[in-house]
């Protein structure tokens, strides 16, 4: 019990000190600062990893576009290219979602409110309403499925905006760590470079 309540302790003055801002002049307090938007809030944001569970073959170059506030909801266009079978070709396909997503999350929740004009062939793809905002900051967000504790992992999605998407540059490190230890089975995947149009 008392590692238990040793790492704890351990953990908490870890994430102190990393929110923290240590200046010599102590004004640049974190109440002081402006926090990071989620960037899904206000802007487009790319696939480039996931849960290997989540891994579908006849799928790739997610993205979304961020279209307008409507109210307190936000409403994004899902767009992905998906395989055809029959054609035997990739064709452009997308669906309309709109969620609310907290200005200020403190408890990290994002629930969509409707999914519109989703086409026949996607849907199998059991989209949840209800996910958990494992991390964000400007650039990258990471959202898993709600788990029943703490110590299951959930099935993630790795989000990052437009300078991250072909993931040449690094990603921050608390992006990478909540990724890489809070997701079941994480896996990068570079946004393709023949969907960067």
């Amino acid at each position: 019990m008392n590692f238990i309540l040793s790492g704890q302790l351990t953990f908490y003055v870890l994430v102190f000190f990393i929110n923290s801002n240590i200046k010599a002049d102590y004004g640049n307090t974190r109440r002081n600062r402006e926090h990071p938007k989620l960037p899904a809030n206000v802007t487009s944001v790319y696939l480039v990893g996931f849960s290997a569970e989540l891994n579908r073959s006849d799928i790739k170059c997610v993205r979304t576009y961020y279209l307008t506030p409507k109210g307190g909801l936000a409403r994004q266009v899902v767009v992905m290219e998906l395989f055809d079978e029959k054609k035997q070709r990739w064709n452009t396909t997308g669906f309309h979602v709109t969620m609310n997503i907290p200005d200020w999350p403190i408890i990290f929740n994002l629930n969509i409110t409707s999914i519109t004009d989703l086409p026949p062939e996607l849907q199998s793809l059991n989209i949840s309403m209800a996910y958990r905002i494992l991390h964000y900051d400007r650039n990258t967000m990471v959202l898993g499925d709600r788990v029943p504790g703490v110590y299951v992992r959930a099935l993630c999605s790795l989000w990052v905006t437009h300078d991250y998407r072909d993931l040449s540059r690094e990603l921050p490190f608390l992006t990478k760590h909540a990724f890489n230890w809070s997701c079941k089975s994480p896996k990068y995947q570079a946004y393709p470079k023949e969907c960067l149009s």
